[in-house]
This record gives structure tokens, C-alpha cells and sequence, in this order.
């Protein structure tokens, strides 16, 4: 019975099936735009960027970078952590992740959110799965120690 009352009060918007439609993505911005207004939510802001994130500003090669402590704005995509997917990033991975990401091989998801980080006007997205080398426990000990850091500075999840 409450959630038929409640429902009256709760005004929704038409769900967009589309999500890589132009209308998505203005929705999305327009929605990322009217949170800076609330006093609560926290200003968009150039931050240290990860250790490693994906460049997504080459719509023909997003590739695997090593920032050196530049700064930016970044989304973020959460992967599983241990080695059960096909693609992730181990040593041997490294230098050609950092020639270029080959879309035909990187999971539908991440190659979504390479998208849509380009949509949004950002450049970099950072992926635990592609971002951390998986097969190297000083590597995971680093970033791990960083990912409260880089969920605080994120701009999008």
C-alpha cells in the first residue's frame, strides 16, 4: 500500500533503451551539469590522476597510459579482480595495452564506457581490470592503497 502512495509523489522520466543515443548522453551531461548546482555534491575539479588510466581521446586507438601524476578529470569502471575474464592486464600485456586497446578484443562494457567517456568530454577512464596489472602483487599492493583516492577524486562511475 505505501509504495502505491509514494508512487504519486515521485515523478520518473521515460526510460532511454538507447543508451549510446544521442539523447542518452545529453541526458547524462545535463544530469552531471545540474549536480554541481547542489550544495552537497562536490565541484567537478582537475585531480591527480591515477597511476594508470585508459586514454580515450583517440576515437581510433584508446590505449593504456601511464599518467606520472598528470592532472584531470576521470570516470571510472569497476571490474572483477581476479583472473576468471579473458582481458585484463598482465606484465607481459603492458607494452602492447600502451600501443592501443583493439577493440575487438576488450569486453563490450569497457569498450561502452571508452565511449561514453568521450561523450561526456572526459579523456581518461580508469579500470581496475585493464588499469592494475593483475599478475603483479606490488602492482595491485599500489593501486589498492589508492582506490579510496581514486573513488573520492572521480568525476563519473
Amino acid at each position: 500500500v505505501l509504495e502505491k502512495t509514494a508512487a504519486r509523489y515521485i515523478s520518473a522520466r521515460d526510460v532511454l533503451r538507447e543508451v549510446s543515443a544521442p539523447a542518452s548522453y545529453a541526458l547524462a551531461l545535463a544530469c552531471l551539469q545540474s549536480c554541481s548546482y547542489h550544495d552537497p555534491c562536490p565541484k567537478p575539479a582537475p585531480t591527480i590522476l591515477p597511476t594508470r588510466a585508459i586514454y580515450c581521446s583517440d576515437v581510433d586507438c584508446p590505449k593504456l597510459d601511464v599518467t606520472n601524476c598528470l592532472q584531470g578529470t576521470f570516470a571510472a569502471l569497476c571490474y572483477l579482480w581476479d583472473g576468471s575474464q579473458p582481458h585484463f592486464t598482465k606484465i607481459d600485456k603492458f607494452g602492447p595495452y600502451m600501443e592501443g586497446l583493439d577493440a575487438q578484443v576488450i569486453p563490450h562494457t569497457t569498450q561502452d564506457a571508452i565511449s561514453t567517456v568521450r561523450e561526456l568530454g572526459l579523456q581518461y577512464l580508469w579500470s581496475n581490470s585493464l588499469c592494475v596489472t593483475q599478475d603483479s602483487q606490488d602492482d595491485k599492493r599500489h593501486d589498492i592503497a589508492r582506490i579510496r583516492r581514486y573513488y573520492e577524486d572521480v568525476y563519473v562511475t
